[in-house]
């Protein structure tokens, strides 16, 4: 007989592939299903959190799980999550202009 954990991580499994969630992912969910406050979940619970989470990138849907395993956190996905999101990819990482001026810049072009 399964256990509940190995019952949600099945769960986990299914909808990750029906929704398109990465791999990575999905083991970092397998991960968060163990957690206390996860443990009672039920299946539909999981599916509505996971169809939500494929509202945001596969990096930010990372940086979501491991906020909630890291503070033991109940919830996954919180109203102002898009907007962090959206903060987070301001200020974490260069533009595509500045990461293109940069590696030129590296090889000894000027863009002027």
């Amino acid at each position: 007989m399964r256990t509940k954990a190995e019952k949600l991580k099945g769960y986990v499994r299914i909808y990750c592939y029906n929704f398109g969630i990465e791999d990575e992912v999905m083991e970092m969910l397998f991960e968060l299903v163990e957690e206390p406050k996860w443990k009672n979940r039920t299946d539909k619970q999981i599916q509505r959190v996971l169809k939500s989470l494929t509202e945001f990138t596969t990096e930010y849907q990372k940086v979501l799980i491991k906020t909630t395993l890291d503070n033991g956190y109940q919830g996954l996905i919180f109203p102002d999550s898009k907007k962090k999101q959206e903060q987070y990819f301001k200020n974490e990482r260069p533009s595509k202009i500045s990461a293109l001026e940069s590696t030129l810049a590296k090889r000894g072009i000027s863009i002027q």
